[in-house]
């Protein structure tokens, strides 16, 4: 689901005005005009007429996206004139204008945007008649990107590449007509509600929406008489949820408005099933889930279908396909066989496979921790017509050998598949067995994992969950892999209770030795000896590494198509987390990730310190400090300053996002809770910015001033073309403007700077490109330099 930016508001207009137009053209004419029917909207109804254009379409790509719904194709007057008309010309096409009623509350516009694909808009009417003039409350649920304008004014946004979500918007309806005008994208969803709530309603959600919400529709909603100590389905008040979120100006501003700091925290395992109960469709695919605490399982249930068409429901013996958590098992299976002397994680790849290329280099240490280089055969563009189909182990490794490497062995991190489908080739060479049973025999067996095995497409199991995917809206079973072609990198299936053995033995130490246990859970090392950066976290063996609130946090995910699974520990707690879902691309609606709700939950609240004061400001704060530009991955974000006030934009996105200040380092997002605090080294030099979100946190490092050469822009020239990475991905070098810039496949491009003329450096990812010359002059390859890293890319 997209969620799209910030659109100019629309110039007020009298629907009176244009309703009478539109009659009186149908009246004179032989127009198409379409009238909207008016809804009179009570306490607790929702808008059921509406008229819409169809979809409009719009480049691929986020910022491409972003821009075109935050730019107005359209002048309100050209708006509501083409409903006189019955389409709206948008771009040099037609789009019609169609009429459209109801029943119930939910609108999905997947069943009338027929024929459209990728990311589009469209927009909605819809006429509200009040009786009197009137504040309500109006609750919003949709599935993409929205925008609403009350009688020509702008009163509500909502964009996040996120997904959908459900707000609360403070309306005021004058007597009599009033024109709602929405304008909503949605990648994977098009689903909208609109409707007045109660004031017990509104309350009820108010508590979830606070965290979220800008401080002026806070306030509006606080002045309309909601109450900020409110409390959720769950019993949690708002001040709570966004300290359990890890947010630190949002609590101050909600105390500061009359939250009470010091109420108590409702039963967090009480709480556990309505978390999950409000996300899942219960006739539709759904999940598993299970929470323990201490050994002892204090959670757990089955919400949905595993079989929709037989009406199977979901429950905590079913069985799911676990995809790549998997891989903490093929991990382990490779432990147990160096405890037996019968390998090395150091040893050599060529030691088992002596033709492998590279293979002196590559150690098995290597493939367990994703820094071998060797690339994933799942990134391949003909992975998925060939998903379907049976591939012998030796087969598979067959292909991969031919495979051109993604780096250099050791020097960077990246995901990939087939490093485990190795490992998994490997058990069984070594032990002489095949993966399955080896599995079956050393690790399922003796800790009673009943429910658990490699999974034979072949096979009819038992409490078997179906996989279901929703695409375009609908619900459909999904593409089923021949698990031949997972093997060691996912295709194991199992339980939520079979997986709660798995941990509850796995991190007590009655699987593995000491020692070998703390090698698995061990952040990897690239060959320079720094930390692997596994995407703003740290990997081990077939374990992801990373903290909750301050917790130590051992996870991993799993997907395949129709399949989604998280298991997780927090050590320090004794917390195992397990959730098995049968829908992925996920038809599951769950405002918040379970775990990181969960598990905050779970380990509590520290002593809220006195408010520091949100609303002040230091004058003594010099906001040139923060000026700059941060790099995250490949992506820059400039910090600017104006008046006192910080202006953050991404590359490639046409909106600047303003931040005011908090306290300290601090500042805020006024129209949503999100912060950054910037940081500093000893000598106070700030030298980067963490985000801090309800969907978590991520810091991005300050990009120093490169001190570049003076290069006769001619020299440019002999560095154009292509210049093969990998199979998959090319960097295309060009010059535009006199400028150098550097594109690789389906990426942003980017500039780079002289540091000699033959090497070049650029502000993004840390990226160095030295330009190799042959006799002649000419240019034969580039290598690449990032993150450790080097790759040689020849000049094709």
């Amino acid at each position: 689901m997209n969620r799209l930016s910030l659109i100019r508001p629309l110039a007020y207009f009298t629907f009176a005005s244009c309703f009478a137009l539109a009659l009186q053209a149908k009246s004179t004419t032989d127009s198409l005009a379409v009238v909207p029917t008016p809804s009179e909207l009570s306490e607790g109804g929702f808008i059921s007429d509406w008229i819409y254009i169809e979809g409009v379409s719009t480049p691929k790509g986020k910022r491409r996206v972003e821009k075109s719904f935050h730019e107005e194709p359209l002048t309100s007057q050209e708006l509501w004139d083409s409903l006189v008309g019955g389409a709206a010309t948008i771009n040099g096409e037609s789009y019609k204008w169609n009429a459209v009623s109801i029943e119930g509350s939910v609108i999905d516009f997947n069943e009338y945007l027929d024929g459209s694909e990728g990311n589009i808009y469209t927009y909605a009417v819809a006429v509200i008649d009040s009786v009197e003039a009137r504040d309500a409350t109006f609750g919003v649920d949709f599935a993409g990107s929205i925008k609403l304008w009350l009688n020509g004014e702008f009163v509500h946004e909502h964009w996040t590449p996120g997904g959908g979500d459900e707000d609360l918007v403070s309306i005021s309806l004058k007597q009599g007509s009033n024109q709602l005008i929405a304008k909503i994208a949605g990648a994977t969803g098009w689903e909208l509600s609109i409707g007045s709530l109660s004031v017990e309603e509104a309350n009820l959600k108010f508590a979830d929406a606070m965290e979220a919400m800008s401080i002026e529709a806070l306030d509006k909603l606080l002045a309309q008489g909601l109450d900020i100590n409110a409390k959720n389905s769950q019993g949690y008040t708002g001040l709570q949820i966004a300290r359990l979120a890890g947010l630190n100006l949002r609590p101050t501003q909600l105390v500061e408005r009359g939250a009470e700091p010091n109420l108590e925290l409702p039963n967090s395992v009480a709480s556990i099933s309505s978390i999950f109960e409000g996300g899942v469709d219960l006739d539709s695919a759904g999940l598993a889930y299970l929470i323990a605490k201490d050994g002892e399982i204090i959670s757990k249930g089955g919400l949905g279908k595993a079989d929709i068409e037989n009406d199977v429901p979901i429950t905590t013996q079913t069985t799911f396909r676990i995809g790549s958590v998997t891989k903490q098992f093929t991990a382990t299976a490779i432990l147990l066989l160096q405890e037996r002397g019968l390998l090395s994680v150091e040893d050599p790849l060529s030691k088992y496979i002596p033709d492998f290329p590279k293979g002196d280099e590559v150690t098995l240490r290597q493939l367990l921790n994703h820094t071998s280089g060797i690339h994933s055969y799942t990134s391949r563009p003909d992975f998925r017509k060939k998903a379907p189909t049976y591939v012998a182990p030796h087969d598979l490794v067959e292909e991969i050998k031919g495979y051109d490497y993604d780096f250099e062995p050791g020097t960077a991190w990246m995901y990939n598949n087939s490093g485990f489908f190795i490992l998994g080739y490997l058990v069984e060479i070594v032990s002489g067995q095949p993966l399955a049973d080896f599995w079956r025999g050393n690790l399922f067996t003796p800790l009673g994992m009943k429910n658990t095995g490699a999974y034979h497409n072949s096979v009819e199991y038992e409490n078997e969950a179906l996989g279901y995917s929703k695409i375009e809206g609908k619900v459909k079973l999904a593409m089923d892999w021949d698990m031949s072609r997972a093997g060691g990198a996912g295709n194991i299936y199992s339980t939520v209770e079979d997986l709660f053995l798995w941990n509850e033995a796995f991190h007590n130490g009655k699987v593995l030795s000491v020692e070998s246990y703390r090698d698995a859970t061990t952040p990897a090392l690239l060959s320079n000896g720094e930390k692997a950066d596994a995407s703003g976290r740290h990997y081990g063996f077939g374990l992801m590494l990373s903290d909750l609130r301050g917790s130590q946090m051992i996870q991993h995910g799993g997907g395949l198509h129709g399949f989604r699974a998280m298991l997780s520990r927090l050590p320090q707690e004794n917390i195992t987390y397990a959730t098995l879902s049968n829908s992925g691309p996920s038809n599951l609606k769950l405002r918040r990730d379970p775990f990181s709700q969960i598990g905050a939950m779970m380990i509590g609240l520290d002593p809220m310190e006195e408010s520091v004061g949100s609303s002040g400001e230091s004058s003594d704060i010099s906001f040139e400090d923060y000026v700059g530009e941060y790099s995250h991955n490949s992506s820059i974000l400039t910090v600017g300053q104006e008046d006192r006030q910080l202006f953050l934009q991404h590359q490639g996105s046409v909106i600047k996002n303003e931040y005011v200040h908090g306290f300290g380092d601090a500042f805020r997002h006024p129209k949503s809770s999100n912060e950054i605090v910037f940081e500093r080294d000893e000598s106070g030099k700030v030298t980067g910015l963490t985000h801090v979100r309800i969907s978590g946190t991520f810091t991005q490092s300050r990009i120093e001033p490169i001190e570049a050469v003076e290069v006769d822009p001619a020299a440019f020239e002999r560095l154009v073309g292509d210049y093969k990475l990998n199979e998959q991905l090319t960097i295309t070098i060009r010059v535009e403007e006199g400028k150098l810039l550097a594109q690789a496949t389906g990426q942003n491009s980017f500039q780079l700077f002289p540091l000699s003329d033959v090497e070049y450096k650029a502000k993004v990812a840390n990226i160095r490109m030295v330009f190799n010359p042959v006799d002649d002059g000419s240019i034969e390859s580039l290598t690449l330099h990032q993150g450790g890293g080097t790759i040689i890319a020849p000049k094709l």
